[in-house]
């Protein structure tokens, strides 16, 4: 038994990286990946096709040249979360803007904006086929309670929706 596995035998191993390959190689139970590792893959010529789809998706995006810059990057996150997702059992974490870092409501709208793409990225194949581009499951239509409510990722965007639904504290 080498030292990863017996890591695994009493922790979580979560994969903080871009590097897809040594994902799939170290099999972690989760992911996360930040700008800069992005950075660091998005170098790599086996990625160039991620980079490539990015770049034609900002290129479309409605504003300035900051705007699509912007929506660049985040689809960019976005196809290497889905390529990771198929390596790993649990979740990616997409990591957002470290200059957000104490904008709430900055963090808050790049967060939603990351999001609303996971689900467009590539097709699943569902029961119903209800998210034909998506590469995650979104509406939770895996595990107990998928046909209602109880979908976890239902419950989430219900949780959502009611949040922006309820007037403020203030």
């Amino acid at each position: 038994m080498n030292l990863l596995e017996s890591l695994k035998r009493y922790s979580v191993i979560v994969a903080d990286s871009g590097d897809i390959e040594a994902i799939a190689r170290l099999q972690p139970q989760d992911a996360t990946t930040n700008p800069s590792l992005l950075y660091q893959a998005a170098q790599k010529p086996q990625y160039r096709p991620l980079v490539e789809d990015a770049l034609t998706f900002g290129m479309r995006a409605k504003g300035d040249r900051g705007s699509k810059a912007e929506a660049t990057m985040e689809k960019l996150a976005v196809n290497f979360g889905c390529e990771i997702l198929k390596h790993v059992k649990g979740r990616v974490s997409t990591e957002v803007d470290a200059n957000l870092s104490f904008d709430v409501d900055g963090s808050l709208s790049k967060a939603r904006r990351v999001i609303a793409l996971y689900p467009q990225v590539k097709k699943t194949d569902g029961l119903f086929n209800d998210n034909p581009q998506g590469c995650w499951d979104w509406w939770g239509y895996t595990g107990a309670g998928w046909y209602d409510t109880r979908g976890i990722r239902l419950r989430a965007i219900v949780a959502m929706v009611n949040r922006f639904k309820l007037p403020s504290p203030e």
